[in-house]
């Protein structure tokens, strides 16, 4: 049984137009070339999808060069889409054929000449970063290229990450957004000067909360049948769904769960053990890491000379000071309290600690001028799901002290304090 779902194409960046035009290296003569960063909603080519997607989170970001009056627009994503007749599920879900779970999710930079889809396409950035002589874009190409052709990367949509924030992800995600963040990096490593742009380079994240993580023996054939039998069910939940493209992804954040996830850098599928409300898809428009690591193995370093054991003597242990926690109450201006996440929202952030048990209990303690209760975000979709946080109609139901009522779904808002632009 052959089983893939063009439903699945909600999540590709192109709606009519081919993706990539397979353009080689740009011949700039020796003026300056601008690097520019621009973001902006999922399927915005469709402004009322485009609108329901920015809020809740889902943007697609890419770069641009210029000299002059020539522009180059400059994408990273599933090189599968650019195949003759390709799958428009390649590279989110796998092809089902007689048992076997097959991936095509190669990811590749492509260019594309002239600024793809206009200009006012790109409402959530437009910015230059970065101006650059022919020689330094050069090294940049090179880079490029180099990265195309032996580093192939693996397209993953989800990253999963510790419920409680101890650790770095289980399993890292590759969108897009990498591959705009990957020129940032490489042009701050050659010691060009960066301009931040205006939305502080956020990138969209598809989030997976877990409790742990445990690697799946594909070589079990009862292992094996079970993660099958997922994505059977994934295609079939997603078959169910109607509307426009804008409400099918918002359904999906709100009904899949993941029980299992693929990730394509080391061909491992990992069962996830969440909590009741754990495994779902959540969208977030947060900072991108600085650096964000490229895919690939660790290069090993060369064996050091071991020379003979000289005894040291054992020094006393030093006594470790206990560090302090922030000052002041919940739901406070960064830095959060210990027990506490920062989550990004709308134009600044909130300290929501996590609802505890089952009853859902939450601190209470708060800034002066809140004069509401602190409730339990039980929304799916809300960037503060699963959080404790003050609802609010407007900045005068929030902290005195710079309190702004900040959007998080279109039914409720929730209290925080404006991001600081550093």
């Amino acid at each position: 049984m052959n089983r893939s779902l063009a439903l699945f194409a909600v999540f590709h960046t192109s709606l009519s137009q081919q993706w990539c035009a397979g353009v080689d290296q740009p011949n700039f003569n020796d003026d300056p070339i601008d690097i520019i960063y621009v973001q902006a909603p999922l399927f915005s080519v469709n402004p009322d999808i485009g609108d329901q997607l920015g809020k809740l989170g889902l943007h697609h970001t890419a770069t641009m060069f210029k000299q002059g009056d020539e522009y180059f627009t400059l994408e990273f994503d599933l090189a599968a889409q650019n195949k003759p007749n390709a799958s428009s599920t390649s590279g989110f879900l796998p092809v089902i054929d007689n048992g076997e779970l097959i991936w095509d999710n190669d990811a590749r930079w492509c260019l594309w000449p002239g600024v793809l889809w206009g200009q006012e396409h790109w409402s959530t950035a437009y910015d230059t970063i970065a101006t650059v002589t022919k020689s330094q874009f050069d090294g940049l190409y090179k880079f490029i290229q180099t990265h195309n052709s032996t580093s192939v990367s693996k397209y993953n949509m989800f990253r999963v990450a510790t419920t409680l924030g101890l650790q770095d992800d289980y399993v890292p995600d590759v969108t897009c957004a990498n591959g705009a963040i990957w020129v940032r990096d490489y042009l701050d490593s050659q010691g060009i000067a960066l301009q931040e742009p205006s939305n502080r380079w956020k990138v969209t994240r598809l989030t997976l909360n877990a409790l742990s993580v445990s690697k799946v023996d594909m070589t079990d054939s009862k292992r094996k049948d079970e993660v099958v039998k997922f994505y059977l069910t994934l295609y079939d939940s997603i078959s169910k769904m109607s509307g426009n493209i804008g409400e099918k992804i918002i359904a999906l954040m709100q009904s899949l769960h993941f029980n299992y996830v693929y990730e394509g850098q080391t061909d491992t599928y990992w069962k996830l053990v969440s909590l009741v409300y754990g495994g779902f898809p959540k969208p977030g428009f947060s900072l991108a890491p600085k650096p964000w690591p490229l895919p690939g193995p660790p290069v090993p370093s060369p064996p050091t000379p071991t020379p003979n054991p000289v005894p040291v003597p054992t020094p006393l242990p030093l006594p470790v000071p206990t560090p302090l926690p922030p000052t002041g109450n919940h739901y406070g201006s960064p830095p959060c309290q210990l027990d506490e996440d920062e989550i990004a929202l709308d134009a600044g952030v909130v300290c929501a600690p996590l609802c505890s048990g089952l009853v859902a209990r939450c601190p209470q303690d708060m800034p002066a001028g809140i004069s509401d209760s602190a409730s339990c975000d039980g929304a799916s979709k809300a960037a503060t799901h699963k959080h404790c946080i003050i609802k609010c109609d407007s900045d005068a139901d929030c902290a005195s002290d710079g309190g702004v009522c900040l959007v998080d779904t279109k039914y409720h808002n929730a209290c925080g304090f404006p991001s600081v632009v550093v």
